[in-house]
């Protein structure tokens, strides 16, 4: 990449050029330079080729095209040959305003094409060589099903039950593409082939969303007379769609008997309820992300069941948030209703759930659902966003809502995850469109690095954390929903872009593949079902103006799967919001903060509807100035970088009197709070200092010895060895007391500091301890409270000095060097294996020759005359020589290569040739 000055100097050259005389060959040239102006618009940058642009342009014709045209371009190319976005000459606009100000009719209807060409690309291939499968391989070109013989394969088994998803999922994107031919037939296979009478266990929120939520879809298009989407209507149809929505819905209801808190049990089986051994765990989304599907199915029938059960769940869930925060966790057990995991965020666990409580409210008309989304907003804004305040600013970073621990609001870790980009989309629905459009921005710098979404993305090294991009939606969902909102021709460009990339990265022989992969590129053999029903939906949306979904856009809503529910006057006639789904008196009064600043705050009602984005804002820069004040009397870090973040520091010593834990409560206290099912305990013993442990290896069924080693080992490593030993163990990982997971990359030294952590093992949890001490036998609480503060502030200098992201950025230069270095020896290297090899050469000549001159001597060779010796590898070629005896003595006469051959002689004295 050449900097601003020899982008200066290279420009200079070419305008000094244009008033020189032109070669005769001008037509050609200019074609070369548009040739290589391709090349360099493909990303194939390179210095030579800004050489050669130079040469092609002084032989550019000025005769036959006007001067100042080609001077545009040079300035246009070389602005981009040398990486200065910036850089433009005064009398050229922008680039980025050029790109992507405008989006012709033109270029629409040619990606409308493109879209719509991928979709059949990879409904055909799925119709053709996977129906009546769940899903397509595109790779091998098979379909895919439920896993019967690994029941424990989750990842599959979640969501293909054996009943055609990836037909049921695309319904009503057949309807968007104005196919009613396919959709009516689409809709007579699925009546007269798909049943749940299946022995398969699903989870409960992948059932409802991609398979209750397409049928009902579907149901209320097929018998819609008024013809919103168009010619779509089945006379003959008599509900049947309906009937299997009710059917599978009445399958699911078992997940929510049995459990003390409402709260359903993740997955149920379809024919037997919910068998024994089932997990007792669910995340927040994957139980709270039912109202949708399950109040449409209600108001269908006239039967409350099904929506009061998701409201219920919905309430039981609120009830349950943090009363400091005002955040609900991610994982819950839902027998006791004890968070598990306290990560809370707008993505993976609990995205859907916040879009629920809006889209219910859209939908039924219930102020309920408005107040809970106004007041989980609030919550969000106080806790989770981070970066300058005004979005529009230049000064500060970027805002982003980061991950958090839901009891004090810190943050919990620096990735965000692919899901969370669809919060951009739920903020344009909420009226929030310029948070929206930075949230939207920051995704798209993602994607535009990679061509893809990464699952996981680390803001703050600039890397992924989770490499894979399943065809994932959210990133285009929100690009939709922003060019409605906005009509930005800047967002079409988008979609240009992620339909390129989609073609260039992902396309296969029969379809669409996962990237395994973002960095190298790998693809796994995998198409799900929401590539169809969702990716293409949205993209095809995009660029049609003229479809009946943006005609009718106020009276339609998508739901979290992407299906297309029309808001009708029935769906709000009744309302079945119970009096007793939740406290009014808590409605009333509103949830106070009851945290160590509620004596510093004014009783701040976050109960009831929030009436302006004043108040909001008021709201949360008064929590973060009580925070800021906490931080300066506990003599805390803070950052202006991220608006509020206390630096959690690991206990040094693991004693429930240490002050800072007992004030902030943090993750790695002592105390035993998880709910997580423990089945057994291991206990940790110190042998000749050697931290070591007794692990029950399940294939085995024998216990094993292993050892911690603390300055060289961590959590990563330990696992490995685990599944080495056993090769029956699929999951292993390491939760502290309170649920939460233990990062592979964490020390062991800083994991015996927990004193306590949790080992999983498959699905069995074990306990395991450390031998406990009595600290207060020879510390006073003075002293350990000085310990404390002492360590705090070593934190707080490690963390302002930036000795992490100095290390990183220290070797990543080192090795950059290194590599420099290495690219300057290679030559050299190469050039000293050349010597070698000629002076092995020459002293295997003097070798020869030597040998000759003896056998000449001594009288070796009286019968030889002539004599062809292989004398090795010289350079690149065999080399031979020929010696000839005449009058006693030995003479070469030849050195050739690389083929020996023979010439016969008519001289006297050649008896004999040997080689």
């Amino acid at each position: 990449m050449l900097q601003s000055s020899a982008y200066i100097l290279l420009l200079y050259r070419v305008i000094n050029f244009f008033d020189t005389a032109c070669t005769e060959n001008d037509k050609c040239a200019f074609m070369q330079f548009k040739r290589l102006m391709k090349i360099e618009f493909s990303h194939k940058r390179s210095p030579d080729n800004v050489l050669k642009a130079e040469f092609i342009l002084k032989s550019v014709s000025c005769v036959n095209m006007k001067s100042a045209n080609i001077f545009i371009c040079s300035c246009m190319v070389l602005s981009v040959y040398c990486g200065v976005q910036s850089s433009w000459h005064p009398f050229i606009a922008s680039p980025w305003q050029t790109k992507y100000s405008r989006f012709s009719r033109v270029d629409q209807l040619e990606a409308l094409r493109d879209a719509r060409e991928m979709f059949y690309f990879a409904y055909d291939s799925y119709m053709n060589f996977a129906y009546p499968a769940d899903e397509l391989d595109p790779i091998h070109c098979t379909g895919r099903g439920h896993d019967h013989n690994n029941p424990g394969n989750i990842n599959i088994n979640d969501v293909l039950g054996d009943y055609s998803l990836t037909l049921i999922d695309s319904l009503d994107t057949l309807v968007v593409l104005g196919d009613h031919v396919e959709f009516k037939r689409a809709v007579s296979l699925i009546i007269d082939s798909v049943t749940f009478e299946k022995n398969t266990t699903v989870q409960v929120f992948e059932a409802t969303i991609r398979v209750i939520g397409s049928l009902l879809s579907a149901h209320l298009i097929a018998s819609d007379k008024s013809l919103l989407f168009g010619n779509f209507f089945i006379p003959e149809y008599d509900g049947e769609l309906l009937t299997l929505a009710h059917d599978l819905a009445a399958r699911l209801l078992p997940a929510f008997e049995g459990t003390k808190t409402g709260i359903p049990y993740p997955r149920v089986n379809l024919l037997n309820g919910v068998l024994e051994g089932t997990v007792e765990e669910t995340c927040t989304s994957g139980a709270g992300s039912l109202l949708l599907e399950f109040g449409i199915l209600s108001r269908l029938l006239g039967d409350q069941t099904y929506e009061r059960t998701a409201r219920r769940v919905n309430e039981k869930l609120w009830q349950l948030r943090d009363p400091n925060t005002g955040l609900p966790g991610n994982l819950i057990n839902i027998q006791t209703g004890k968070w598990v995991g306290y990560l809370s965020g707008v993505g993976a666990g609990l995205d859907s759930y916040y879009e629920y409580f809006l889209k219910a409210y859209i939908l039924f008309g219930e102020p309920r659902d408005l107040q809970l989304f106004n007041e989980a907003y609030v919550a969000i804004l106080a806790n989770m966003r981070r970066g300058r305040a005004s979005c529009s600013a230049h000064d500060g970073e970027p805002p982003l809502f980061v991950n958090v621990d839901s009891r004090d609001g810190s943050i919990a870790n620096t990735w965000i995850d692919s899901l969370q980009a669809s919060f951009a989309g739920l903020l344009v629905l909420a009226g929030q469109l310029e948070e929206a459009i930075c949230q939207h921005a920051f995704y798209y710098a993602v994607w535009s690095k990679y061509g893809v979404l990464p699952e996981r993305f680390n803001w703050q090294f600039k890397r992924p954390d989770v490499s894979f991009y399943p065809l994932r939606p959210e990133f285009v969902e929100s690009t939709y929903y922003l060019y409605r909102a906005t009509k930005n021709p800047f967002y079409l460009n988008v979609g240009r872009e992620i339909l390129d990339s989609l073609n260039s990265k992902t396309r296969v022989k029969c379809g669409f593949a996962t990237v395994h992969n973002v960095d190298d590129g790998s693809l796994e053999d995998r198409m799900e079902s929401f590539f169809l029903a969702e990716t293409m939906k949205y993209l095809y949306l995009l660029f049609d103006e003229d479809n009946p979904v943006n005609i009718h856009q106020e009276r339609l809503l998508f739901t979290t799967e992407g299906h297309i529910i029309p808001v009708l006057h029935k769906f709000r006639e009744h309302s079945y919001v119970e009096a007793d789904d939740y406290n009014k008196e808590d409605t009333k009064k509103g949830y106070r903060c009851r945290s160590l600043c509620s004596k510093l705050l004014d009783t701040t009602k976050l109960g009831g509807v929030i009436k302006s984005k004043r108040k909001a804002l008021e709201y949360y820069e008064k929590i973060h100035s009580v925070r800021r004040c906490l931080m300066r009397r506990f003599g805390l870090l803070y950052s202006s970088n991220f608006d509020s973040h206390v630096l959690p520091v690991f206990p040094v010593i693991t004693s429930r009197r240490c002050f800072l834990r007992r004030i902030f409560r943090y993750c790695y206290s002592s105390s035993t709070s998880s709910s997580q099912p423990g089945n057994s305990s291991i206990v940790v013993r110190f042998e000749r200092g050697l931290p070591l442990l007794n692990v029950p290896l399940p294939s085995r069924q024998e216990p094993c010895q292993f050892s911690l080693r603390p300055l060289t080992d961590n959590v990563r490593g330990f696992c490995e060895q685990l599944q080495q030993e056993d090769r029956g163990l699929d999951h292993v990982a390491l939760y502290t007391k309170d649920g939460v997971r233990i990062a592979m990359s964490t020390s062991i030294e800083h994991l015996l500091l927990f004193g306590e952590f949790r080992l999983r093992l498959n699905d069995k949890f074990y306990d395991v301890t450390l031998p406990a001490v009595n600290f207060d036998d020879f510390l006073s609480n003075d002293k350990m409270r000085h310990i404390d503060d002492l360590r705090a502030t070593v934190a707080s200098l490690h963390s302002c000095l930036c000795v992490d992201e100095y290390k990183v950025g220290r070797e990543r230069r080192l090795i950059q060097q290194l590599e420099k270095a290495e690219s300057e020896l290679r030559p050299l290297h190469e050039k000293k294996l050349q010597i070698e090899r000629d002076c092995d050469g020459a002293r295997r000549a003097c070798d020869v020759g030597r040998i000759c001159n003896d056998g000449n001597t001594n009288r070796y060779f009286r019968t030889i005359d002539m004599v062809g010796i292989f004398l090795g590898y010289y350079g690149t070629s065999y080399i031979f020589c020929h010696l000839f005896h005449s009058h006693g003595r030995f003479r070469i006469l030849s050195v050739y290569a690389p083929a020996f051959r023979i010439s016969q002689s008519s001289r006297t004295g050649y008896d004999q040739a040997i080689l």
